[in-house]
């Protein structure tokens, strides 16, 4: 998305903040003498993206369920939501990836992300929307938590396609497989040659590729373009849902990753270790592995092109022995 695009996007969101206000009363409901709503709405102003967490506690929106719902891992980061430590959680977002990478993928140059990284400016609402956009790939996602996405039109078909994406994620935890490969450079070809190659390279039956074709055609993340699928737009799912799903989606991969490791293919890399350690440096540990997901999350997003797909299980167990 271009500049432009966030600003666009900005408009609409500040629309649905106001919801069935005027103008007029909602400027006024923010303290305000003169009619920012009315500016901001055209475009001729923007308020900094701290403004407007604090315009969204003033109008009793819970910006801590907001954040936490949208980035649990994160939501520490940003303290008080009525006066948000915007870098901090950024940065929680951010995680190993490059200042140049965040710089291109957000359209902002590396000399205002870094100093909106730091806390040396605060970004105004295009920038900090393009910022998440740039870090997660999920704005869509935070969008909906804050103000609906029904009314952000340019955001609404996307999040409805990652939604359907996601629901299929969990229904047929095969469907991602089969998107990632659609994705790739490789599988450009004729349909029922998709079909034979997805099955074959996933080990899977036909008819089990063709149901998940089919799941993700109702849900608009696929189309069929004269004789080959397609992928409807750029997906990034957002994986989160009831404990019991969320369970059941990992035993199915790290139950795929282990049948993987029993005749390993040439590129597959699996590496194990059995140790002790202290409480402290476990939890060190822990972060070491959330940083390390952050990084491959990010190298995978800036990607190009695709030419195949693969599984990346991380698992982090632990054995505490009973107290006496």
């Amino acid at each position: 998305m271009t500049v432009s695009d966030f600003e666009a996007i900005s408009r609409q969101f500040l629309r649905a903040l106001r919801s069935n206000r005027s103008q007029a009363a909602f400027s006024r409901r923010l303290g305000f003498r003169s009619n920012v709503a009315a500016k901001w709405e055209a475009g001729q102003r923007m308020p900094n993206a701290v403004d407007v967490f604090a315009h969204s506690l003033r109008l009793g929106i819970d910006l801590r369920a907001v954040l936490h719902t949208f980035a649990p891992g994160a939501f520490e980061a940003v303290g008080d939501p009525s006066e948000p430590q915007l870098a901090p959680w950024l940065n929680s977002l951010r995680g190993t990836q490059r200042l140049k990478a965040v710089s291109e993928r957000s359209g902002l140059s590396r000399y205002s992300v870094g100093r909106f990284l730091t806390g040396h400016a605060q970004p105004r609402l295009p920038q900090f929307f393009a910022l998440v956009e740039a870090l997660t790939d999920r704005l869509p996602d935070l969008v909906e938590h804050w103000v609906g996405i029904e009314h952000v039109p340019l955001l609404e078909e996307r999040y409805l396609r990652n939604r359907a994406a996601r629901d299929a994620l969990f229904s047929q935890p095969l469907c991602l497989a089969v998107m990632c490969l659609l994705d790739t450079t490789r599988l450009d070809r004729p349909a029922t040659e998709q079909i034979e190659a997805m099955a074959l390279t996933l080990e899977q039956s036909p008819a089990a590729i063709e149901t998940c074709l089919e799941t993700l055609s109702v849900g608009g993340v696929i189309r069929r373009d004269v004789d080959r699928f397609r992928l409807s737009g750029s997906l990034t799912v957002d994986a989160h849902s009831t404990k019991e799903r969320e369970r059941s989606a990992r035993v199915y991969w790290t139950g795929l990753a282990h049948e993987r490791a029993k005749a390993p293919a040439p590129d597959d890399l699996c590496s194990y270790n059995v140790f002790s350690i202290g409480k402290k440096d476990y939890a060190a540990l822990q972060n070491l592995q959330r940083e390390f997901y952050r990084g491959a999350r990010a190298l995978i997003a800036a990607s190009e092109p695709t030419d195949m797909a693969g599984l990346l299980v991380v698992q982090l167990v632990s054995w505490q022995p009973p107290a006496d």
